[in-house]
């Protein structure tokens, strides 16, 4: 049994792929949408809910686990670092699938930040209405800062119960949350920075899935400044950037 640590569509298409090789995969992930697009994928069998360092140790075991897939948002530091542990204390090999990263254009409309507060600060001072399309993981220290500045943020997420709520928890109205799946293409980013009036537009090094490129590409095209916060940096016991390259080390390393 391989287990892929999932709730993206990078890990929806390496299921795929051992599937299609044969082999029985066991899904993790940390929402009931990640569940079920792993299910949709055709994913054995999935387990919903965050596991701690111990939680997976004993999944590890029980489970009969041969083999340790981590295909998690290149943001999802805490389930990475959890499964690199739990790995090595059970004596499993484990792989990091990393998107590839993209090559950013130079301008002085671009700002990186590693952390998401002092990103925040910043693109609070940039403009009047902030344009977030980092989802609602890390909302908080954002709100914080616009409404501290008594500026105005619009953040895209996800359209799903969880995420609605936690826009909802940390005090935005209806009118301040665009519900949509999908960075969608450049002309659409566009067109809703464009009916937001958004002169600041905030994002993170999610890569080419995550729609990075069509996202910056659309803020530059309309010279609006665009605060880019950074992937965490973790040493991966060893990564591919490549689905094939996922079988390619499964078959010589287990």
């Amino acid at each position: 049994m391989i287990l892929v640590l999932s709730g993206t569509r990078d890990g929806s298409e390496i299921i795929k792929l051992l599937r299609k090789k044969g082999y029985q995969v066991l899904v993790t992930t940390t929402t009931s949408y990640g569940s079920k697009l792993a299910r949709e994928a055709g994913a054995s069998e999935t387990i919903e809910g965050k596991l701690d360092r111990d939680a997976m140790f004993n999944l590890l075991n029980e489970r009969e686990i041969n083999a340790v897939i981590d295909a998690t948002h290149p943001f999802a530091q805490e389930a990475s670092k959890n499964a690199i542990f739990a790995s090595k204390k059970a004596g499993i090999n484990y792989l990091r699938y990393e998107r590839k990263n993209e090559k950013l254009p130079e301008s002085n409309f671009l700002h990186q930040f590693d952390s998401f507060e002092e990103g925040a600060v910043k693109s609070a001072a940039l403009g009047k209405v902030i344009f977030s399309t980092i989802g609602s993981n890390q909302l908080k220290p954002f709100v914080e800062a616009v409404k501290k500045e008594k500026k105005r943020i619009i953040v895209k997420v996800l359209p799903t119960c969880e995420a609605i709520y936690k826009c909802s928890s940390l005090g935005l109205d209806p009118k301040d949350i665009v519900a949509m799946q999908g960075a969608g293409d450049v002309e659409l980013n566009k067109a809703l920075l464009r009916e937001y009036n958004a002169d600041v537009m905030i994002t993170k090094e999610s890569g080419a899935t995550g729609g990075e490129d069509v996202k910056i590409k659309a803020a530059l095209s309309l010279k609006i400044p665009t605060v880019i916060i950074t992937r965490p940096k973790l040493e991966y016991p060893y990564v591919v950037r490549e689905y094939v390259d996922v079988i390619t080390w499964l078959e010589n390393e287990n």
